[in-house]
């Protein structure tokens, strides 16, 4: 015989959420083990579902409740269950770590050393020029 969890834990996005009686219900994108249907949870305070919007992926941890009435208790969905939390889901992120070993040997690497000039220096092919006399003489050539 299949043991079925008393408590499961899922981070999803919100389908839905709305009123219902007196209470809540919001529709999670998640599936309890063996049914084809979104999960749907409902409740009575609305400070617990208070902040959380259609789109939202909080964590959700719920706790198997009384068993529906004429269910056997086969399956996950024969019963209905309780909100323990709703929270932001917290990603735990692997510290980097650095490789084993860099070895570069035998090998120069373009930074190791200043780069050698490889440019030629300009130069001006350009016929000479005669300066120029300040402005109101005359050239001495005779030439304006």
């Amino acid at each position: 015989m299949t043991t079925l969890a008393t408590e499961y834990r899922f981070t999803a996005a919100i389908n839905s959420k709305g009123k219902q009686g007196n209470g809540w219900k919001v529709e999670f994108n998640y599936q309890l083990p063996g049914s084809k249907y979104p999960f749907v949870l409902y409740g009575q305070n609305f400070d617990d579902i208070e902040g959380w919007n259609v789109g939202d992926e909080p964590e959700v941890v719920i706790a198997r409740g009384k068993l529906k009435a004429d269910k056997d208790g086969k399956y996950s969905t024969d019963y209905f269950y309780d909100l323990v939390s709703i929270e932001v889901p917290v990603f735990e992120i692997e510290e980097a770590k650095p490789p084993a070993k860099l070895t570069t040997a035998g090998v120069v690497h373009a930074r190791a050393q200043p780069p050698e000039e490889t440019t030629p220096k300009r130069r001006s092919f350009a016929a000479p020029q005669e300066p120029r006399p300040p402005a109101g003489q005359a050239h001495p050539s005779g030439k304006s």
